[in-house]
């Protein structure tokens, strides 16, 4: 008889009557012990920087996985108490002092549509604050990029000294930013026509992985004194390859939205020349392409075509009134156009930055 939702989840196969709960194995003795228990699965979690306490996050409802808890699990006190509920809860990081959690998350006030933004609580309970409300863009890395290993991590905020580090979706870009706790200001600490993909950091130093749309990932550094690069691992295979670079352009929708894509001409492009092309419409919602290489998109180019690509409303990289197209799915790029008949002469472009 089947009495539970759900049966399977992609990528996992039949999940049936089976949870995923927190372990901890001491390593000298191989001995396992479970510490959490319940009709819940445990999502991600973060021990303490003293190590008494671990915060987890736990999906507690099969019809709406989304929604989750935040716990704390304090072994000094024997104790497990619930911090906050109701989020979608992507990664949990805790203070140097203990005294807070900050997490990577999302209230779905707008459903899909809306932004995961770096949080912060009191350890003690109290209530959530979006530390990055203000920016409207998503904190997640959401760039295609067809080479990310299925082993790289993502780049979760990282609390280092006062200040809370985090990826920023703007446009076609991910860059880092960081946000200082006391004072809460926002400050670039990476920026560029790149996407990062992972970083670390400590004591103020920053490691991190970056793509371009015609390099795959490759390592930097950033520290006090520069910013420089630490690996070539692709360079030797690149520099026998014909790549075709990104021309970013823009145009307006009838209702006056500004939408962003790009083109990426035809390998040994010839002005004046007649060429094929293929638009590629990327899925989601959510998603986006932009500075990120793409092995699909280049093979086309080396075969011949031009390659457009474009982020209509849904995308990620925008405000959360851009990307909440409830309701909308399958309509053409604009919100409300009252009626009104496109203008003559299509949408207006403008030129390549």
């Amino acid at each position: 008889m089947v009495d539970r939702i759900p049966l399977w989840s992609d990528a996992a196969g039949f999940t049936y009557h089976r949870r995923k709960h927190l372990h901890v194995v001491d390593v000298s003795s191989g001995v396992v012990t479970r510490l959490t228990e319940g009709e819940v699965d445990v999502i991600c979690f973060a021990p303490s920087n003293k190590g008494l306490r671990i915060a987890y996050a736990t999906s507690y409802d099969d019809l709406n996985p989304q929604l989750m808890d935040i716990n704390i699990l304090d072994s000094d006190k024997d104790e497990n108490v619930r911090a906050v509920r109701g989020f979608t809860v992507a990664s949990i990081c805790w203070s140097p002092d203990d005294s807070h959690l900050a997490f990577l998350g999302s209230d779905r006030s707008r459903g899909g549509a809306t932004h995961f933004g770096v949080w912060a609580l009191p350890a003690e309970g109290g209530e959530a604050e979006n530390l990055t409300k203000r920016l409207d863009r998503g904190c997640t890395r959401r760039a295609y990029y067809d080479l990310r290993s299925i082993f790289a991590g993502a780049p979760d905020p990282a609390w280092d000294g006062d200040h809370i580090y985090f990826p920023v979706s703007d446009g076609g870009v991910l860059n880092l930013f960081r946000i200082g706790f006391r004072d809460r200001k926002v400050e670039p600490v990476v920026t560029g026509d790149f996407s990062l993909e992972e970083f670390s950091v400590r004591s103020g130093a920053v490691v991190y992985t970056r793509v371009t749309g015609t390099e795959p990932a490759e390592v930097w550094l950033k520290d006090e004194s520069r910013e420089r690069r630490m690996t070539w691992f692709n360079d030797g295979l690149l520099s026998k390859l014909c790549l075709s670079g990104l021309d970013h352009f823009e145009f307006e929708a009838t209702d006056g939205q500004r939408i962003e894509g790009w083109v990426m001409r035809p390998c040994r492009f010839q002005e004046g020349q007649r060429y094929p092309s293929v638009l590629d419409i990327h899925g989601g919602p959510k998603s986006k392409f932009g500075s990120s290489f793409m092995f699909e998109h280049q093979l086309y180019a080396a075969e011949g075509y031009a390659v457009v690509i474009l982020n209509p409303r849904g995308s990620d990289g925008y405000s959360e009134e851009f990307a909440d197209i409830r309701g909308r799915y399958g309509t053409r790029d604009y919100l409300d156009n009252g009626g009104r008949r496109p203008r003559p002469g299509g949408p207006r472009l403008h030129r390549p930055r």
